[in-house]
């Protein structure tokens, strides 16, 4: 019941992120809800079941608004992957690792596609970029970060409490 919450999740976030999320953006620069939803999920569930649910959050994201095809899909299942791999013996309960979590997605998901648009375009102005785009959206992402995390953070709560007795724990 967990995982098809998660994916009724995801499916949520796509559709806000091709449709209110666009009308969100300050000076140009909206947040990435796939991408906090990824590390939410990698943090909570760890490298598999998030990892699946990237690949096809990516392909649905490079089919529906990418010219690049791939593109997504190869950053979202590999960022989410390495999440969900390392956050496997932190604490889950700790409502940082949402955003320093996803500041280090959001980065590396920006420089992976501005460095495509550079051997792509032939714009080199990193710097720039790196100000008025990337830095915006990893304040912008740190944001709905704590807001979702702790909203999916409950949510995982309860139902790891509402189960327990099957399993056994205390």
């Amino acid at each position: 019941m967990r995982y098809f919450t998660l994916f009724f999740g995801a499916i949520v976030c796509f559709l806000l992120q091709g449709v209110i999320i666009p009308e969100l953006a300050i000076y140009e620069v909206a947040p990435n809800i796939i991408i906090v939803f990824l590390v939410c999920a990698a943090i909570l569930y760890g490298p598999v079941y998030p990892s699946v649910l990237a690949a096809l959050l990516g392909l649905a994201q490079d089919f529906m608004y990418s010219r690049i095809w791939g593109g997504h899909f190869a950053v979202y299942t590999v960022i989410t992957y390495f999440i969900g791999f390392i956050c496997t013996d932190m604490s889950r309960n700790n409502v940082l690792l949402a955003p320093i979590f996803t500041s280090l997605a959001t980065i590396i998901y920006n420089f992976v596609f501005i460095f495509i648009n550079i051997f792509v375009s032939g714009y080199t102005n990193i710097i720039k970029c790196f100000v008025f785009s990337v830095l915006p959206e990893v304040v912008y992402n740190d944001i709905f970060a704590l807001i979702l995390f702790t909203a999916m953070l409950m949510m995982y709560n309860i139902k790891e409490h509402k189960y327990r007795h099957y399993i056994g724990k205390k």
